[in-house]
């Protein structure tokens, strides 16, 4: 199952809301849903069986990993840019010596 999107059910003042993982299989189109509130550490490129079909897509594993990726790069490219904004902060105060 590959991974779709993350949504909230209930109001925004409910205390009830709950955050959801919204899954769908590839092979039948079948789509589950995992409460993730309490989970911050949820793993979303786990290889997931389709609770309806049974099927594990290795294409969704594929497919799953490589939007991992592509979150680790954006934030990558946030610490090079704080890193950078750092180092230049270090060079201005260091010739003000």
């Amino acid at each position: 199952m590959k991974f779709v999107r993350t949504y909230k059910s209930g109001g925004d003042n409910d205390v009830r809301q709950k955050t959801w993982a919204e899954f769908q299989c590839s092979e039948c189109g079948e789509k589950h849903d995992i409460d993730i509130t309490r989970n911050a550490s949820f793993d979303f490129a786990k290889e997931r069986k389709c609770p309806a079909c049974g099927c594990v897509s290795h294409a969704d594993r594929i497919f799953n990993l490589k939007a991992e990726v592509e979150k680790l790069a954006v934030t990558k490219s946030k610490l090079e840019v704080q890193i950078a904004s750092l180092c230049e902060e270090i060079e201005s105060l260091e010739s003000k010596k």
